[in-house]
């Protein structure tokens, strides 16, 4: 059997000047002789002479110089932090710690109260009295403005006996105008606004099943009195 074994280095020199590969030593077992054997290659010295295409650059001890998009050197400086000035445990991350437990605790309160205001159905009731009965009032506008007569006395209906099952806590089923007229004189209103109060229940029930009906202008003057008295007694209420 026999053979051989070719080692390559590739030398790419970057700048011009005088350059030495030192004396390398190698050693191979020879079969003839049953014995290792030890070969030196002797130093070579090459000499760069300045490219056509590439700028001159000398060459400095320590530094390099490397063509455009090819792979450079090691950085040796860079941007060093010393020991304990991390983030985790420094002052900013016990601080944004901090405000995410006080905004946490803020939201679990807010929930809380949340919770609380909507287990009470009578709290709640009270609060959204006004804003159902002009919900309702504006509803009856709009009807008013169409000439739907049947519609707009149930709302006009809804907005007093609602407000007043709602803001009073009464059941839908106790209302009546004897109820109504006692637990608004509970509720320290005058007697001559609760006798008002009354008297626009009893005309908006009287017009809602009228056969005969007052017509448009009957209508609108309907509901300014529902309007009027409405207000009055949300305002006495507060």
């Amino acid at each position: 059997m026999s053979g051989s074994a070719t080692f390559e280095y590739i030398v790419v020199p970057r700048n011009r000047g005088v350059y030495k590969i030192n004396a390398f030593r190698y050693s191979f077992f020879n079969p003839q002789t049953e014995r290792y054997v030890e070969k030196t290659l002797p130093e070579i010295v090459l000499n760069v002479e300045k490219g056509k295409d590439l700028p001159a650059a000398e060459s400095v001890s320590g530094t390099f110089a490397t063509p455009s998009g090819d792979i450079g050197y090691i950085h040796l400086q860079g941007t060093w932090k010393k020991a304990g000035q991390e983030f985790l445990f420094s002052p900013l991350f016990w601080l944004i710690l901090l405000g995410e437990a006080v905004l946490c605790a803020l939201f679990l309160l807010a929930y809380r109260q949340r919770l609380q205001r909507n287990a009470d159905i009578a709290g709640t009731r009270n609060r959204k009295a006004a804003k159902e009965a002009k919900r309702c009032l504006r509803k009856a506008e709009s009807l008013l403005d169409e000439k739907h007569k049947d519609a707009f006395y149930v709302e006009i209906s809804q907005a007093l006996w609602g407000f007043l099952a709602n803001k009073l806590n009464i059941p839908q089923a106790e209302l009546s105008l004897d109820n109504a007229r006692q637990e608004l004189r509970n509720k320290a209103v005058s007697e001559e606004l609760t006798q008002e109060f009354v008297k626009t229940l009893e005309h908006c029930e009287f017009e809602r099943f009228s056969q005969a009906g007052t017509g448009l202008d009957g209508m609108r003057a309907l509901y300014s009195e529902a309007e009027n008295i409405l207000y009055r007694i949300i305002d006495s209420l507060k």
